[in-house]
């Protein structure tokens, strides 16, 4: 009778949905029918809905990987764990004895996942480049889900045979996950094997950042270098960054309030709600200690029983289970976080540069530029950090009062009474900050403009002795600017003690006003489990109260930064005037060969130049044409307005009349011309990636002078030369610039004064290359525009344009049209004749070029690796003063122990 009432109990025990199964049929275990309804059928289900979308996308996506051993391997295995399925509903179709209301229902959805996985696994395989999430996922829930069921059926007396088919298809499902979960990398197409890391990593490798391992051996093996960090994700590209940004922008920019931060979320949507679910699970996790806090104390100051050893190894699952949870979680949810920042940072730095090139020209300082994309640009993104705290820590704010008012009644409301008295305390200090900010950024974008300006001007001011002066100003500038974040700095110091008071203040205030409750009104005090328990909500109260309330001055502080921003990019841009007809362009291949004369590249009509938005001019009712392969030379003394006519030809300086322009193959060339940090071959060349025209290449060299000076380099025009602050000479920046404008092969080039830096040797090599019999302007056939103070070219010269300085301008007609230019016996090429002769005369001028990268040619190459960091951070201990580390490091003690005593104290 007792067996038959055992069996009775245990068939209906586990036909209920529990979840926990009664006592007299298993002890700590959940009833089958909540495993089977709860556990197995619900993956199942979502996995069968999304399957069919996933599927479809694949379908017209294209092979990403070539054929190996796991294109059949997973087939097989999928196969496997079909049959397992087939036999495991057999089973339960046969077989009523363990059966639940579920059981067949669950059997077969099991069993078509198991089917829909075939297929997928095929796509997945061959047209992705990373293990499938959809699937890994999807085994790795049901394997962790299917592990009490297997548990159950092994405590239920004769069940041991589907108990074993049971395991079996969990194995069989394990061992394809580990296949589906397999990286890739190595299957991928040629193609595709220079995606980033992070791009072709699986869940398991990007949860768990393995994907970083590589980078942590080649750092530890030798130092990083900048190749070695290998390819990043293609999100990250600044190119589509700024043009999501780009695109979102214009629509919003008559926005009247904030329209960066809705470009930004329009462009940025999805990144910015990446890190919502993770940050939602870590607050999951978050509130679960305090449960495991009161279970756990719960179940050790219960006498020692046999019987409850499984829920004590529960105990330690559920341990691993919460903080494990918490672990993954953050660390996804802070990777999201700052991937979105990166966004950020990225879109917004393209976007400010990109502006500061098509903004009115002198209408803005370059300086503040440079600030908008370092300081403001970097406090946006520091202030990015918390932007997901501003929903979330409210939402721990009300779910940790509530459980707390479940512990201790109506006093949980006490730590809101601390934290209440926090938010006035900190209004006061936030008000200062703003305006401490706004006065701090701009010191520091008038130091990083005067700092640019001697930068720029270093030659002048070593030459005239002004180095010490001038760096003793730069030091005034840096040290007002501190005094001046001194300000910030001690308001963010009050802030963070202000922080540090609710998790100090609140759990001692609030046990207090408890013990006084419970004296006056006689009632219990409370015992160990609520006081642990009350004491991990308090601590999830305040942490988030105090986040939440420090994240707001930030907030402020990242709105102004915007503001700035804003402003800058709403700056009046550079209105194109000039008037394009391209119909009669020259197409590249036909340049060497076929002309159109009767096209000028370039005309002005009745143009005029203002001085600085006045009456007075510059230039007034200028006419000019410019013809193909033309050199039209302009002089004048300074400030006449030379190179101010050039500008408006590039339609960068204001005039009025009519600029026609009939090609879009221009190239300008200043005085100091603009290098960037890379290569010889790169600042000639650009960074555009493609094959170089070897041929034009050599040519471009030789008529700049620069063949014969690289080869006495070992990398040649491999060199590498550190942009503006590099150590080349003026002269030998000229020729590189003017070496970048002949390489784009330009059908009209603008030259302001580009060989002033020259001796007379080599600026006399350089002009017959270009102008003589032979010479490559005269072979490219472009119109020549050559401003100069200097009269030594002017023989040869087709057209010469004398500005006076008062408006005036005076144009002599040297040469013929090019129709009877040959009939003449003024070619170039014997004009240059009696200037050639110069250069052999007298003592020349040694033209020392690149001696400076000659001596530095091996500065790039990476300095030997020591054995231990030790000295790097000796190094940086120096640069702090050892009595404030001590201030710091006692600080840090001491705030340590009376936390933790507090709570010791507490507890007593």
């Amino acid at each position: 009778m007792d067996a038959y009432s055992s069996q009775v109990c245990q068939l209906d025990a586990d036909d209920t949905f529990g979840p926990a199964v009664t006592s007299c049929a298993r002890t700590f275990d959940f009833t089958l029918f909540f495993e089977q309804a709860i556990l197995s059928l619900v993956p199942s289900t979502i996995f069968l809905l999304i399957s069919p979308l996933r599927i479809w996308h694949l379908r017209i996506s294209s092979q990403k990987t070539m054929s190996s051993w796991m294109s059949i391997a997973k087939p097989i295995t999928a196969l496997a764990l079909v049959s397992v399925r087939i036999l495991l509903l057999v089973y339960y179709t046969i077989q009523n004895t363990i059966r639940t209301s579920f059981s067949i229902p669950t059997a077969i959805l099991d069993l078509l996942a198991a089917v829909t996985i075939i297929p997928l696994s095929y796509l997945e395989q061959h047209r992705s480049v990373k293990p499938s999430t959809l699937i890994n996922f999807y085994l790795t829930l049901s394997a962790v889900l299917d592990l009490p069921q297997a548990r159950t059926l092994y405590l239920i007396p004769g069940q041991l045979r589907i108990a074993i088919i049971f395991s079996v298809a969990l194995a069989v499902r394990i061992a394809l996950l580990f296949l589906e979960a397999w990286d890739k990398r190595a299957f991928l197409m040629e193609k595709y094997q220079i995606l980033a890391t992070e791009t072709t990593s699986g869940i398991f490798s990007y949860s768990l950042f393995l994907w970083m391992n590589s980078l942590f051996r080649r750092g530890y093996s030798k130092v990083i270098l900048f190749n070695d960090l290998g390819p990043i994700d293609s999100s990250l590209g600044t190119a589509g960054l700024h043009r999501r940004l780009q695109d979102s922008w214009q629509p919003q920019y008559c926005e009247a309030r904030m329209p960066l931060l809705r470009s930004l979320w329009k462009a940025l949507r999805w990144s910015i709600l990446s890190p919502v679910l993770p940050r939602l699970c870590y607050s999951g996790f978050l509130f679960a200690q305090p449960f495991l806090i009161d279970r756990a104390t719960s179940y050790l100051s219960q006498p020692s029983n046999p019987l409850e050893d499984d829920i004590g190894y529960g105990l330690i699952g559920a341990t691993a289970c919460t903080y494990l949870g918490i672990a993954i979680s953050h660390a996804l949810f802070q990777h999201l976080l700052y991937r979105h920042i990166t966004m950020v940072r990225g879109s917004l730095v393209s976007m400010i540069y990109m502006n500061s090139l098509s903004i009115e020209d002198r209408i803005d300082d370059s300086s503040a530029a440079v600030t908008l994309m370092s300081n403001d640009v970097d406090r946006i993104c520091q202030s990015l950090i918390i932007l997901h705290d501003l929903w979330s820590r409210p939402l721990e704010l009300l779910v940790g009062i509530i459980l707390l008012a479940l512990q201790i009644g109506w006093v949980s409301t006490i730590p809101l009474a601390v934290i209440f008295i926090r938010a006035m305390l900190d209004s006061r200090v936030t008000l200062l900050i703003g305006s401490k900010v706004k006065v701090w950024s701009d010191a520091v974008q008038q130091r990083v403009s005067f700092t640019a300006d001697v930068l720029s001007s270093m030659k002048s001011v070593k030459m005239l002795g002004l180095a010490r002066p001038l760096g003793s100003l730069l030091q005034k500038e840096r040290l007002n600017e501190l005094k001046l974040q001194a300000k910030f700095r001690w308001s963010t110091v009050w802030l963070n003690t202000l922080g540090n008071l609710p998790p100090a203040v609140a759990p001692a205030a609030t046990f207090v006003v408890y013990a006084i409750k419970a004296r006056v009104t006689s009632s219990s005090p409370l015992n160990t489990s609520q006081i642990f328990t009350s004491l991990a909500l308090i601590n999830l109260i305040t942490t988030p109260a105090s986040e939440l309330l420090t994240s707001f001055p930030s907030a402020a502080a990242c709105l102004g930064c915007v503001g700035r921003i804003q402003e800058h990019l709403r700056s009046p841009t550079r209105h194109n005037l000039r008037a394009f007809n391209t119909t009669g362009e020259i197409h590249q291949e036909k340049i060497n060969t076929e002309y159109n004369l009767d096209m000028s590249p370039l005309r002005l009509t009745r143009v005029c130049l203002p001085i600085n938005d006045s009456s007075n001019y510059l230039l007034r009712d200028l006419d000019l044409e410019f013809r193909q392969s033309s050199f039209m030379m302009i002089l004048g003394p300074s400030g006449s307005g030379k190179s101010t006519l050039l500008r408006a030809i590039l339609s960068e300086a204001k005039y009025s009349g009519t600029i026609s322009i009939n090609t879009h193959q221009i190239a300008y060339c200043p005085q100091v011309p603009w290098l960037f940090t890379g290569t010889i071959q790169q600042n000639v060349c650009g960074l555009e990636v493609g094959a170089v025209d070897e041929t034009w290449y050599k040519s471009v060299l030789h008529a700049c002078a620069l063949d014969s000076v690289l080869l006495g380099l070992s990398q040649n025009d491999k060199t590498h030369i550190e942009g503006q602050s590099s150590s080349l000479s003026g002269g030998e920046k000229q020729r590189l610039g003017l070496a970048r404008a002949l390489y784009q092969r330009p059908r009209l080039i603008l030259l302001d004064d580009v060989l002033s830096a020259l001796d007379i040797k080599t600026e006399i090599r350089i002009m017959t290359r270009l102008f003589g019999k032979d010479g490559l302007l005269l072979k490219l056939g472009a119109a020549v525009v050559f401003v100069t103070h200097s009269t030594r070219w002017e023989p040869i010269a087709d057209n010469v344009i004398t500005l006076d300085g008062s408006g005036n301008a005076k144009t002599y007609c040297k040469a013929p049209h090019h129709d009877s230019l040959e009939s003449e016996d003024l070619s170039l090429h014997s004009r240059l004749i009696p200037l050639a002769d110069l250069s052999s005369s007298g003592n020349p001028a040694t033209n020392c070029v690149f001696d400076e990268l000659h001596r530095d040619d091996n500065l790039h190459v990476a300095p030997p690796r020591h054995g231990s960091d030790s000295r790097d951070y000796m190094y940086y201990f120096k640069s702090v003063r050892w009595l404030t580390v001590l201030i710091l490091f006692l600080s840090a003690t001491a705030q340590t122990i009376c936390y933790y005593m507090s709570q010791a104290i507490l507890i007593d």
